[in-house]
């Protein structure tokens, strides 16, 4: 663990995948407004992973006559709420074992662009919040990726932190607050040049282990 002093994780395709929660809750959503004629599917959901909620359903929606006034956007998110508190969504393999050999080792933070109740569904789904010294998120911090990843460099005086997330938008998120980035191969995304790629979660254990 000489490379670096702290791990910043991400959290959909990096830790979970909970696409298909969330796909079921839009879709709920978009219903009670009777548009039935709407299928978000969750590959739908993985291709604007890592973006906060709204710009998420303006991607989404922007190709149907859908008017996104904040009833209906307020019904998408508090009936995708009731999915992912009920249902949650699948680790990835080695994950929670994996978090806590690392946490044995250097501590570990969370920063996603997620609503912040979906961030304390996942702290309730699986008792991994143990593992990590702090954690933040858009709709908790009201700042898009970079920003929290900076504050939280800050506020913890991190030396030499990565940032390990699955998409483009987390390689610039890293690039803006000038930490590293580790590419999850196996999540959503791609990504340009990051520091290094990760095949597996597992995979990251064994690279920091080196």
């Amino acid at each position: 663990m000489n490379r670096y002093d702290s791990i910043i994780f991400d959290l959909d395709g990096t830790l979970w995948n909970a696409s298909s929660a969330s796909a079921k809750g839009w879709n709920s959503g978009l219903a009670s407004f009777g548009f039935n004629n709407i299928a978000i599917s969750p590959q739908d959901m993985d291709a604007v992973s890592g973006k906060p909620f709204l710009e998420c359903v303006e991607a989404l929606l922007s190709k149907y006559s859908v008017s996104l006034d904040e009833k209906l956007i307020n019904a998408m998110n508090a009936h995708e709420k009731v999915f992912i508190e009920g249902e949650g969504g699948d680790l990835y393999e080695g994950v929670i074992g994996g978090l806590k050999t690392l946490s044995k080792t250097c501590p570990l933070f969370l920063i996603s662009n997620c609503q912040d109740w979906y961030l304390d569904a996942f702290w309730k789904h699986f008792s991994v919040k143990s593992y990590f010294q702090s954690s933040d998120c858009n709709g908790r911090a009201g700042v898009l990726k970079a920003e929290m990843i900076a504050s939280m460099v800050n506020k913890y005086e991190l030396n030499k932190p990565i940032y390990i997330g699955d998409t483009k938008g987390d390689e610039q998120a890293s690039e803006a607050a000038r930490v590293d980035f580790g590419f999850a191969e196996y999540g959503f995304g791609k990504a340009e040049n990051p520091t290094v790629r990760f095949k597996s979660f597992r995979s990251i254990i064994d690279w920091l282990d080196e």
